[in-house]
């Protein structure tokens, strides 16, 4: 089967490929072109939004571009979740967060790195039993990952 330079997923998986390797002005291009060929794409919102987040540390263009992936449809909103709520413990929205990991925890409780990111939301918000048990399951699972045990010490201080 050959792909359509135009298609949607054509052209979202060029825009990951440009975003990957560092050419982030052709990435946004690319961004901008799969809005206007497919405006309720929700794949290639969760990756505008991950183009954001990632190659400019733009948190609330992210949280936007997360926000309307979510809009779009069930395929990926749990990741867009998970996404949108890392976006929103850097802008310090901590409870905004917490509601959204733990959508993403319900809808996909095999994804681990979700109760890393809630555990910082708790802490932040005080609730430090709960950010513990959090942190101390995702070091259960993978032990080997310094910045979790920063956390519970930080937790625990």
């Amino acid at each position: 089967m050959e792909l359509n330079k135009d298609s949607a997923f054509a052209v979202v998986n060029q825009a990951r490929v440009l975003l990957g390797i560092g050419k982030l002005d052709d990435a946004k291009k690319a961004f901008d072109r799969l809005k206007l060929l497919a405006p309720d794409y929700q794949h290639g919102w969760y990756w505008r939004g991950r183009y954001f987040y990632e190659g400019r540390r733009m948190y609330r263009r992210a949280k936007e571009a997360f926000t309307r992936s979510i809009e779009c449809g069930p395929d990926y909103a749990w990741n867009a979740y998970y996404w949108r709520g890392m976006v929103e413990n850097h802008l310090g929205e901590y409870q905004a967060a917490l509601d959204d990991l733990d959508i993403a925890w319900r809808i996909a409780p095999s994804h681990i790195p979700i109760r890393f990111e809630r555990s910082f939301s708790r802490w932040k918000l005080g609730r430090l039993s709960e950010a513990l048990e959090d942190i101390d399951a995702y070091i259960a699972m993978v032990d080997d990952y310094p910045p979790a045990h920063v956390q519970r010490a930080k937790i625990v201080a």
